[in-house]
C-alpha cells in the first residue's frame, strides 16, 4: 500500500468553486432586483399623471433594463415576503 501526500490544493479548488458560485448567484440575484426596479421606475413614469409630470418638468426617459443571459438564465429571485 502507498502513503500519498494529503493534497491540500484539492480543498482550496473546492472552496473556490463553492466561493464562485455564490458570488455568481449574488450577481444573478443583483441583477434580477434591479430589472425589478427598473420595471417598476419606467411604469411609473408612463402611467398618468406621472406621465404629464414627467412631460412637463422632469424629462425621464425609461431606462434600459441589463440582459446578461450567462448570470441569469437559471436564477430566479423570489423575496421572502
Amino acid at each position: 500500500v502507498e502513503n500519498y501526500p494529503e493534497l491540500k490544493a484539492d480543498k482550496l479548488y473546492s472552496k473556490m468553486m463553492d466561493d464562485i458560485q455564490e458570488q455568481n448567484e449574488n450577481v444573478g440575484a443583483a441583477i434580477s432586483i434591479f430589472n425589478r426596479n427598473v420595471e417598476l421606475f419606467n411604469n411609473h413614469i408612463q402611467v398618468f399623471p406621472n406621465n404629464l409630470v414627467n412631460t412637463m418638468t422632469l424629462s425621464k426617459k425609461a431606462i434600459r433594463p441589463f440582459t446578461d443571459n450567462l448570470v441569469t438564465e437559471n436564477f430566479d429571485y423570489k423575496p421572502n415576503f
